[in-house]
């Protein structure tokens, strides 16, 4: 029998966007379905004044910096006292107005945690009256407007707030932009001081695809799957050792429909020693582990929708079939 994950919510939106608002909207809704909540929360300064909202909740704040970059390591650190607990139903993920979602992403979807938790949805809240101001070249920092776009790219449900702040015309510029930007199929949805349906806001956004081989069926696969949306989320697990050479080639080959990749292998050309990889940019990474390590192979990739089914098949065909013996 699989072990329950715990859903997983992320929350992004540049400052002042309103995510808290929708948050408590979320944890309404939970409550009443008698469901029990976890929480972190991240500010950049030392202290969360809006702690108070949550005070009957279980929160873990983690201050003095941002989850996807300085304090990284304390996101790890509160996730695994979440997982240890085993006390929460659903996890939410409130990061600050400057998180990447990214690299939130990249966590939850580490070998650590991933099975553990998963990723539900990334909703990511625009604010209406500003958000025109922090696109222009003339009145935004380049860093700010980089941001912007990894927050909307990466959201599964796009959040536009404060639609009361701006008129017709403005809205309208927005739509536009909006759409300019996200090619892929996301539902957005056009609202004020953060009222969303609870029901639009927990709904689940994101695949899991999980692939093994069954024991003795090399190749023969078994898989969940959940309707595509615009991030997907697949595991491939039960690896043999595998030519570290030709896996590096398929990656390349696979990079258009991959954001992220990592994991653990064993690797065939080099006497069956244990490596981890990192994938990004169409780059690959590999450094070998100086000791045994009691993680099974596995593999993890990031990437849209609908690729779970090319991904799986090519893996096993140009990958591990070819790196048999005759």
């Amino acid at each position: 029998m699989n072990k329950r994950k715990i859903p997983v919510y992320t929350l992004t939106g540049f400052l002042g966007s309103g995510k808290t608002t929708i948050l408590l909207n979320m944890l309404e809704k939970v409550k009443q379905q008698g469901l029990e909540p976890g929480i972190i929360l991240n500010e950049i300064g030392s202290m969360n004044v809006e702690g108070h909202f949550f005070q009957k909740n279980r929160v873990i704040e983690l201050l003095d910096g941002c989850i996807c970059c300085s304090i990284k390591e304390d996101l790890k650190e509160g996730l695994n006292k979440i997982k240890k607990e085993a006390t929460v139903d659903l996890l939410f993920i409130e990061g600050t107005g400057i998180a990447n979602p990214k690299e939130i992403i990249d966590v939850i979807t580490d070998i650590p945690f991933i099975d553990s938790f998963e990723i539900y949805s990334i909703i990511s809240v625009i604010d209406s009256s500003c958000f025109l101001e922090y696109k222009s070249i003339f009145s935004s920092s380049k860093e700010i407007r980089s941001l912007l776009d990894e927050q909307l790219e990466n959201g599964t449900l796009i959040i536009v707030n404060k639609m009361d702040l701006v008129d017709d015309k403005i809205r309208e510029k927005i739509r536009k932009k909006i759409d300019e930007q996200i090619k892929h199929k996301v539902v957005k949805v056009q609202t004020s001081m953060g009222k969303v349906d609870p029901e639009l806001l927990l709904k689940k956004r994101v695949d899991s695809i999980t692939i093994s081989a069954r024991k003795g069926e090399l190749g023969t696969l078994t898989k969940h799957q959940h309707r595509n949306h615009s991030i997907q989320v697949i595991k491939i697990n039960n690896i043999p050792a595998i030519n570290l050479k030709l896996f590096e080639k398929w990656l390349q080959t696979v990079s258009a429909q991959i954001v992220r990749g990592k994991g653990v292998l064993y690797a065939s050309n080099k006497g069956r020693r244990m490596f981890h990889f990192q994938f990004s940019s169409k780059q690959v990474l590999f450094s070998e582990l100086e000791s045994e390590s009691d993680i099974e192979p596995c593999i993890i990739l990031i990437g849209y929708a609908g690729s779970g089914e090319n991904i799986e098949s090519s893996f096993w065909k140009e990958v591990v079939h070819r790196n048999m013996p005759v």
